[in-house]
């Protein structure tokens, strides 16, 4: 049975997800993926605005969440490697899978003719050196300062490169951390001294209330130097990530299943949708060109999302028999 606090845990996650996907869907309308006939289609002025402030919230969300939720595995007994091989079946092997479909059904749909750094895909790969970098605190003594150790060199390192994943690396990391590290906090893990942000009931909502109300400056105060972007989605996600573990329902919805549903298919649904997306860009763009806006986005927004979850649910399956051959 999947605790209630996972499920409130989901639904942040499910939310980050579809802010991700709404952005990407708008995106579609400005140009990108780089199109040879850009649509033509009259975008009212402030969807741009909801656009950027989906992608930076869902973006940080979506990654301080993963972090929180990886601390969950150190109750697990499971060798690094099987630990290793299972993230590689869910995050390293389709990304290179449908980074090469990608290359081969969409060679103009992205930047610099690269399938993982030139597209959406650069997220997975963050996504994945951030869990092996904190996976030292599974497996390691003093693991703090190995994982400052290790970050520094991979900091270092994305200046030395081109590649997207590296470079965003350098910003996300901490924001994943500090989910992970939260996490440890609220669980009396090994870092409750080194975290010592902690709320109670009466401060999270006051301080929810807060960030919400300053929430359209996100957009703005985003484009500062990198080490003080990371301290807003940092603060904001212990607030409400404490506040929503607060109120906890005790039974299970038919909503909470779906959510539940989503957010087991959250990464392969970020893999997925952008074929969704691309495949309007390319066979349906000639409707969507000719159909009002508030009526076209809607409809490439929801089939983008339902299609996405249908194709992650085959590949989970799929994934699964791949585990269990290994192990």
């Amino acid at each position: 049975m999947v605790s209630q606090r996972n499920i409130t845990i989901s639904y942040l996650r499910v939310a980050a997800l579809l802010a991700i996907l709404f952005h990407h869907t708008i995106c579609m309308y400005g140009g990108w993926p780089p199109l040879a006939n850009p649509f033509n289609v009259l975008m009212p002025p402030h969807i741009g605005l909801m656009s950027a402030s989906a992608k930076g919230i869902g973006l940080n969300f979506f990654t301080f969440i993963s972090g929180f939720v990886l601390f969950y595995q150190t109750k697990k007994q499971q060798s690094f490697l099987e630990f290793l091989w299972k993230k590689v079946v869910r995050i390293v092997i389709p990304c290179i899978v449908f980074g090469l479909a990608y290359w081969l059904i969409f060679p103009d749909l992205m930047g610099n003719h690269d399938p993982i750094n030139g597209t959406h895909l650069w997220f997975l790969p963050m996504i994945f050196l951030s869990i092996l970098v904190v996976s030292v605190h599974f497996y390691l003594p003093k693991p703090f300062w190995i994982v400052m150790a290790l970050y520094a060199l991979l900091y270092k390192l994305g200046n030395y490169t081109t590649l997207r994943t590296l470079h965003e690396y350098r910003f996300y990391f901490m924001i994943f951390y500090a989910g992970f590290g939260f996490n440890a906090l609220l669980n009396g893990g090994d870092l409750k001294e080194a975290l010592s942000l902690y709320f109670s009931k009466k401060w999270a909502i006051a301080l929810l209330g807060i960030a919400l109300l300053l929430s359209p400056l996100y957009v703005k105060v985003i484009k500062l130097a990198p080490v003080p972007t990371q301290i807003l989605p940092i603060v904001l996600g212990c607030i409400i990530v404490y506040y929503i573990t607060l109120y906890a329902q005790t039974s299970l919805s038919k909503l909470d299943n779906l959510v539940l549903l989503f957010d087991r298919n959250s990464f392969a649904i970020y893999l997925l949708h952008q074929f969704v997306i691309n495949t309007w860009c390319t066979i349906g763009y000639k409707w969507v060109a000719s159909v009002n806006f508030a009526i076209s986005m809607p409809m490439v927004f929801v089939s983008t999302v339902v299609i996405a979850l249908l194709l992650a649910e085959g590949s989970d399956r799929l994934q699964k028999r791949l585990i269990k051959k290994r192990t």
